[in-house]
């Protein structure tokens, strides 16, 4: 496994992916600056992140990927490394769960900064650091189906794929997360995860934390909605594995 995940990451050496793992979370942060102001930045950035950025960069990863890996002037084809095509599948899979893990952890720095920025001209209830930084976790769990589902559809014409994969997440996640049947669409699933946390409501609006209403309306609970997230990327990720399997054995 070392090995596979060695030879992907000489791959993708010079992608730009670790300048999108930055630069995503810069623009998360400038949006919600922009959208919200400097006193309400810290749970925008959590909104948006759920809402839009995060799926964004993890369609990124994998169309770079796909887009290495057709390239033959690299020499990297798996057809030549010998390794099993499987194996090379959960090192692209562990890749970008690393990746955007890290990026996440760039979402929470930037959280930091804007506390200590705005230090005097925070809500009457500050929201403890510890709290965004669950919330971060919570999102990347709950949302960690996007993974498995972005490398199944980083094929031709992927772009379009993906694309249509963001705006679909963007449509459906805020409004399922209101109903009582948010749990049968996995876009739901990071905003009922962030709702009771941080008093952010799926459409974005924001209530004084610990003062709301917000936590009370939730249907869902975080701690169901982050179970089925990681159920629903096991099953996904097992599809991804399978297939790659599959295929394997239709080409021998």
């Amino acid at each position: 496994m070392r090995s596979a995940i060695q030879s992907e990451r000489l791959k993708e050496k010079h992608s730009g992916m670790a300048s999108l793992m930055v630069l995503v979370p810069l623009t998360t942060f400038l949006v919600s600056v922009l959208i919200s102001g400097a006193s309400n930045a810290s749970r925008a950035m959590v909104y948006w992140w759920e809402l839009l950025f995060m799926s964004v960069l993890m369609s990124a990863f994998q169309w770079i990927r796909w887009d290495y890996e057709r390239s033959a002037a690299h020499g990297q084809n798996r057809a030549f490394s010998g390794m099993p095509e499987e194996l090379l599948v959960a090192a692209d899979l562990l890749l970008v769960t690393i990746r955007t893990v890290l990026s996440s952890a760039i979402c929470c720095l930037f959280v930091a900064g804007i506390a200590r920025l705005t230090a005097g001209a925070m809500e009457t209830h500050p929201i403890p650091f510890g709290r965004y930084c669950l919330a971060f976790l919570a999102i990347l769990l709950a949302e960690a189906w996007m993974i498995p589902v972005t490398q199944l559809a980083s094929v031709r014409p992927g772009g379009v794929i993906l694309v249509v994969l963001c705006c679909i997440n963007m449509a459906l996640g805020p409004l399922a997360a209101q109903t009582t049947f948010w749990y049968l669409v996995p876009a739901s699933y990071p905003f009922v995860a962030t709702g009771r946390l941080l008093s952010i409501h799926p459409s974005g609006a924001l209530e004084e934390y610990n003062g709301g209403t917000i936590a009370q309306a939730m249907r869902g609970k975080p701690y169901a909605a982050v179970l089925l997230g990681i159920l629903l990327a096991a099953v996904l990720a097992a599809l991804v594995l399978w297939k790659s399997r599959r295929t394997r054995a239709v080409n021998r």
